[in-house]
């Protein structure tokens, strides 16, 4: 560890700043499942996925006002579909940040061009107020530099989607990338819209940061995110494509994964791990610490993706997919 990383240490656990401390909630039990998708009566078709991923909430009521469903809008997608036409994205809609969840179907696929749409991330509009804007994955994206990239849609409502097109593409010639932006996590840190996502795939990928000002044209940042496995220190590297930024007692903090070196739909050993991050989100700043380990109950290593969420109350909910299952864990305190 370099003396810059053992003084970022001291100052976000020695001086009386500490991570978020998460338990399980609903009794450990998932709140939401592949094999229970609960369609209400006239969901959109198809209404229910071959696979689920991705969890990604928002607060439905707070961004589009008493025109929205329900409280809050849980969206989820297949999980490397191989058929496009079975891909896309699904809404679950629920009266709290734990449900229950009504399933609403599938409201979004992309069959302009490409394939596999998924990963889907959703976000207040920062130009519309009132709308939303979608960071979504594709493949054989045409006029992208890339294999599969991120790409935009906006919605007034959360349920009717407008296809955007590219939005964030890796430059010419960028060395040993295969140009893949997928699994972008867009979120706003003081006032600047960021997202962390791939630049390269396969077993051994590239992490890249964008920055944007609409949520639609992103320009990406030329230096790569490393895998710190110095800080992860278990073999292990830091999934940046997997993780969330959040201010926590008046400290950012990376909430993610490390995993070990598997890419798509093969089982991970992985963990969720916590670390101090840099203002400029390019650096974890200190030794990752285990969030969840052991597991219980139905979950095994498999974790596959998570989102943080703050919730009405001010706590911390840390929605999490183990296998085809969502789990949540909340952190109490004020945020």
């Amino acid at each position: 560890m370099s003396k810059a990383q053992a003084r970022s240490l001291v100052n976000a656990g020695g001086s009386g700043v500490t991570p978020p401390v998460f338990a399980r909630a609903n009794n450990g039990a998932p709140i939401f499942t592949q094999a229970a998708q609960n369609p209400a009566a006239g969901a959109l078709t198809p209404a229910t996925s071959g696979s689920i991923y991705w969890p990604w909430i928002i607060d439905a009521r707070k961004i589009l006002g008493a025109s929205a469903l329900d409280e809050f809008y849980m969206y989820y997608t297949t999980d490397h579909e191989a058929t496009h036409a079975n891909s896309g994205v699904w809404l679950a809609t629920g009266p709290t940040e734990l449900g229950p969840w009504t399933g609403r179907g599938r409201v979004y696929i992309d069959n302009t061009v490409g394939e596999q749409t998924e990963t889907a991330s959703v976000f207040a509009d920062p130009i519309v107020p009132g709308g939303l804007v979608m960071l979504y994955q594709q493949q054989d994206v045409t006029g992208a530099n890339g294999v599969q990239s991120s790409n935009y849609a906006t919605s007034a409502d959360g349920v009717n989607w407008v296809r955007g097109g590219l939005a964030i593409d890796v430059p010419l010639n960028w060395p040993n990338s295969d140009g893949h932006t997928g699994y972008a996590i867009p979120q706003t840190i003081g006032g600047n819209l960021t997202a962390h996502h791939l630049a390269g795939g396969g077993n051994y990928p590239m992490f890249a940061m964008s920055t944007s000002t609409d949520g639609r044209v992103w320009t990406i940042d030329r230096r790569h995110l490393t895998w710190q496995m110095d800080l992860v220190g278990d073999g292990r590297r830091v999934e940046w494509n997997s993780g969330y930024v959040i201010r926590w007692n008046g400290q950012l903090w990376w909430i993610g994964l490390a995993s070990n070196f598997t890419s798509g739909a093969t089982p991970k050993d992985a963990r969720i791990v916590v670390a101090p991050i840099s203002d400029d989100l390019h650096n974890l700043t200190a030794p990752t610490q285990v969030v969840l380990y052991p597991t219980q109950g139905g979950e095994s290593t498999n974790y596959r993706a998570l989102y943080a969420f703050i919730g009405r109350d001010g706590r911390l909910y840390l929605y999490y997919q183990c296998g085809g299952s969502f789990y949540v864990a909340i952190a109490g305190g004020t945020a």
